[in-house]
């Protein structure tokens, strides 16, 4: 016997389909605009996670490993991030420093300074201070 299927099973089908494709082209168009940091994907081992790497990677080595203190504030000073070498310098650990304020960390002479730069420079900017366990 032979396996027809009737318009309704065609078009069926179609919609699945189409649905299927712009499904497939929004997670490209995601991954294309950097939207995506990673993919899951399912293997005979199980899923696998695979992280996907872009221009960033290199910037982001060099942060994590030069020998300079580096950190990402919030405007009240909060340490957003910060890396190993702010670390070492503060002699704390990156658990305790991270989220904790920038204001411990520098002396009382340039505080000021400090403040000020955080109020006038919101958004992207760079400076350094002096450290000063206080």
């Amino acid at each position: 016997m032979k396996d027809t299927k009737d318009a309704k099973d065609l078009l069926a089908e179609n919609e699945d389909l189409r649905y299927r494709l712009e499904e497939a082209l929004d997670t490209l168009r995601a991954i294309r605009s950097g939207e995506v940091d990673g993919l899951v994907v399912s293997t005979a081992e199980g899923e696998q996670v695979f992280t996907l790497s872009g221009a960033e990677h290199p910037y982001r080595v060099m942060v994590e490993t030069m020998n300079e203190g580096a950190v990402t504030l919030a405007s009240d000073g909060t340490i957003l991030y910060c890396n190993q070498r702010f670390v070492d310098i503060v002699k704390g650990s990156l658990e305790k420093v991270t989220g904790s304020s920038i204001y411990q960390y520098i002396s009382s002479t340039d505080l000021q300074l400090l403040k000020y730069c955080l109020n006038r420079f919101k958004g992207n900017s760079e400076g350094n201070l002096p450290y000063s366990r206080r």
